[in-house]
């Protein structure tokens, strides 16, 4: 069974209740739980990243067709918030500074267990590639 539920973060500071949602959700499913931090989008729909607009729908495509069945929490970065080129301070965004997430790049995608990050990821490019998200969800 594919990609069951998307969850959306749309502010940083719903992304507890949004993850423990997608835990307990991931749980009752015994399904895989990925969280995917990427940028959001302006009102035309294009995304101010250009490593996620190319990694977003490979991401989706491949959780579509998934054998595994997959839960996502997919949390969105607004360019004022997150971008370090557009404020220094940004640097002290919630996804970068959250321990379990340590954001040092968008597109980050983390296979999230019941305990937290299992350490694995793919950060920017590796989001792009089709081979490696299948890769990320085979590993246990």
């Amino acid at each position: 069974m594919p990609l069951i539920k998307t969850i959306d973060v749309l502010t940083p500071d719903v992304f507890e209740a949004r993850l423990t949602e997608g835990l307990a959700l991931a749980k009752k499913a015994e399904a895989k739980l990925l969280v995917l931090i990427t940028s959001d989008a302006d009102d035309e729909g294009v995304k101010w990243c250009g490593d996620c607009a190319e990694a977003d729908p490979v991401v989706e495509e491949v959780l579509a067709a998934a054998e595994e069945t997959v839960v996502m929490v997919r949390a969105f970065c607004k360019r004022s918030e997150y971008s370090l080129s557009v404020d220094p301070k940004n640097a002290d965004y919630l996804f970068r500074k959250d321990p379990r997430l340590c954001i040092v790049a968008i597109p980050t995608l983390i296979a999230w267990g019941a305990d937290g990050p299992t350490g694995q990821r793919l950060v920017e490019g590796q989001c792009k590639s089709a081979d490696h998200v299948k890769l990320l969800l085979e590993d246990e």
